[in-house]
């Protein structure tokens, strides 16, 4: 088997945007819906899923440690940025105290 090398930042694959598949609001949408509908996972479950996830990648990006350092949490309207929101709250930033900034909605 070939391995192909793939270039990584703190040991996550860098991947170029285009390769990967993009989804509409509308097919968002459809599978929030599919995944409350037929698997039973609330949004709000999806949203603490979302946020655990993004806590360890920055614990990855930031070095595995916020320890005296100041933390910026910028959470825009809708769920990225109520993963955001959970994100702050997540252990991993028990170190610091994290500020979360959320965005005035403008519409």
């Amino acid at each position: 088997m070939k391995v192909i090398p793939v270039p990584t930042t703190a040991g996550i694959p860098v991947i170029e945007a285009s390769a990967v598949p993009w989804l509409s609001t509308a097919e968002m949408r459809a599978v929030d819906d599919v995944m409350v509908r037929e698997f039973g996972i609330e949004l709000k479950q999806m949203m603490e899923n979302a946020g655990r996830n993004l806590a360890v990648l920055a614990r990855l990006l930031l070095g595995g440690s916020v320890a005296g350092r100041g933390v910026t949490v910028l959470a825009g309207p809708g769920g990225n940025g109520g993963g955001g929101l959970v994100a702050a709250r997540h252990p991993f930033f028990a170190s610091t105290t994290p500020a979360a900034r959320p965005s005035r909605n403008s519409r």
